[in-house]
């Protein structure tokens, strides 16, 4: 872990020296310091006449034509990951694989404030997961319908959309994983300009989770409140959620991950409604960006009360896209509903608490490298722990 880290940090240091004394041309360093929200994209350089050929072949349009009502989002990346289990656990082997990810979304404006989206990416039946582990015997590798929604806006204060639909609540992963595409219908307000001193917004959902012939479907009710504050070089927010989850003990979640309460018939035990707070903040400083979190969710119809606790600091260097960040993360049995929840920490995704340190260097040419450890271990089974250390190199289009 400690060469890998070292690596990166040496790399980084590499990049920074030549920014600043060879007088290299980083266009995204000052971008950046004047629009500090880009660091957490980090600099790279792109490829406009690779995508721009690509995507003009797969919509026959003239992207180039900035009044085309069409609109291509293609992305896709190539990973190697070891998984290195370095206590010794026969269930937890070492892994070495290829991942590969591929995504087309595309968006058309019907009209004013009118627009029809959609989404097509790699991926199994999991929600919470676009990746493919290439190794099945050659077989052919499942391609989904990841999105498909209409929105309507209304200025910058008003939208509403209906469909299969992109994230539309703040969290830290700590609920729901960012590749969870929730189905149903979300209405948005923003009180005030999004980019002004004070900002506030307010966010209602009402999504499907899974229909049933025989019992009543079980639905997800989202409601959401939040303010952002802004004064120089400082940022914070704080939002609050309620999670309802009716009727979710009717049914057998097929990609439940088999760390919430069941009874012998596959159903869960406890029902659902989490109380959820999540605050964030951020300070410019000369190198780059300071950020840190906190969030905390109680699911008050858990018997008894469950709770899940994510706490983070994070550091984002102007130029090279570099990023540290550190995270203490609590997840109490039934806290949380685990099929929905992210799929990067731990075997089991509730009933466990640990440590996870990460770096991540963005090179030219669309290389990421990446090096994280975790430290878990299960709530209640002190013999149960778990150190594994992630190295992952990615090539991104």
């Amino acid at each position: 872990m400690l060469v890998g880290l070292g690596f990166l940090l040496a790399s980084s240091r590499f990049l920074v020296e030549r920014c600043a004394d060879d007088d290299v041309d980083c266009k995204d360093c000052d971008a950046v310091a004047s629009n500090p929200s880009r660091s957490k994209r980090g600099a790279r350089r792109r490829h406009p006449i690779l995508s721009l050929a690509i995507a003009a072949v797969l919509s026959g349009t003239a992207l180039a034509d900035d009044s085309s009502p069409v609109r291509l989002h293609p992305e896709a990346s190539l990973r190697f990951r070891s998984e290195l289990d370095v206590v010794a656990d026969a269930a937890e082997p070492d892994r070495y694989r290829f991942r590969l990810r591929g995504r087309l979304g595309a968006t058309y404006d019907v009209g004013p404030g009118l627009d029809i989206g959609g989404r097509l990416t790699t991926g199994s039946e999991d929600p919470t997961s676009s990746q493919l582990t290439l190794g099945h015997e050659l077989d052919k590798q499942p391609l989904k319908l990841d999105r498909a929604f209409v929105r309507f806006r209304r200025d910058k204060w008003l939208e509403l959309m209906v469909g299969k639909l992109p994230p539309v609540f703040r969290n830290r992963r700590l609920i729901w994983d960012p590749d969870v595409s929730p189905e149903g219908l979300s209405q948005a307000l923003t009180f005030g300009d999004p980019n002004a001193s004070l900002a506030g917004h307010l966010t209602v959902g009402e999504f499907i989770l899974a229909e049933v012939d025989q019992a009543r479907d079980a639905f997800m009710l989202v409601g959401q409140i939040g303010i952002a504050l802004r004064r120089g070089p400082v940022e914070a927010s704080l939002d609050l959620a309620v999670h309802d989850y009716p009727n979710v003990t009717r049914v057998v979640l097929d990609q439940s991950h088999g760390s919430n309460t069941v009874d012998a018939a596959g159903h869960l035990s406890n029902e659902f409604r989490l109380a959820d707070a999540l605050f964030e903040f951020s300070i410019r400083i000369p190198r780059g960006q300071l950020g840190g979190y906190a969030e905390l969710s109680r699911n008050v119809r858990a018997t008894p009360d469950a709770h899940a606790l994510a706490v983070g600091l994070e550091f984002a260097a102007n130029c090279p896209g570099l990023r540290l960040g550190y995270e203490f993360r609590r997840v109490e049995r039934d806290a949380i509903l685990d099929a929905l929840a992210e799929s990067a920490w731990y075997t089991e995704r509730t009933a466990f608490q640990g440590h996870r340190v990460s770096a991540k260097l963005r090179l030219p040419s669309g290389w990421t490298l990446a090096s994280s450890a975790r430290s878990m271990r299960a709530i209640g089974e002190p013999a149960h722990r778990q150190l594994v250390w992630l190295v992952d190199a990615e090539w991104t289009l």
